[in-house]
């Protein structure tokens, strides 16, 4: 029987390439975690009526009705102090006037956020569909 001899490997002249894959599943996992926090924030959208544009008819200006929304809880439409309440039958008889005619919110500093929300609400439920909000510089004209 002969002696077992233990062999050495021998030397290579290439370098040994290898892959470490940790970081590249680090990366993916973290994209995958983006990915799921995003997901629903990007699935959940909020409804824009954008008018088409239609070249050949061209609406007439119509001057929007004012609302102010008081600090006190009431409401002004165009001169009418009323409940916040009570806006929903008065702001159909104005829609009824001019279909088409816009909203120009101006609201108090120290007004309640559900005197505004209620006012809002009462305006979709009618048909307003042009509401914006008169800023503090245009609150003057707003009166």
């Amino acid at each position: 029987m002969m002696p077992m001899r233990f062999l050495r490997p021998a030397p290579r002249s290439t370098a040994m390439a290898d892959i470490n894959v940790t970081p590249l599943i680090d990366v993916m996992l973290c994209l995958l975690v983006v990915f799921l926090i995003a997901a629903p924030a990007l699935a959940s959208r909020i409804p824009l009526d954008v008018p088409g544009r239609s070249p050949d008819t061209q609406d007439e200006l119509v001057e929007p009705l004012k609302i102010r929304v008081l600090a006190s809880g009431q409401i002004t439409i165009g001169q009418q102090v009323m409940a916040a309440t009570d806006a929903e039958p008065a702001l159909l008889v104005q829609w009824r006037e001019a279909p088409k005619r816009g909203l120009a919110l101006a609201v108090e500093p120290d007004a309640s956020f559900d005197t505004l929300a209620q006012v809002l609400g009462s305006a979709r439920n009618v048909g307003f569909r042009k509401i914006g909000f008169v800023g503090a510089n245009d609150q003057a004209t707003a009166r």
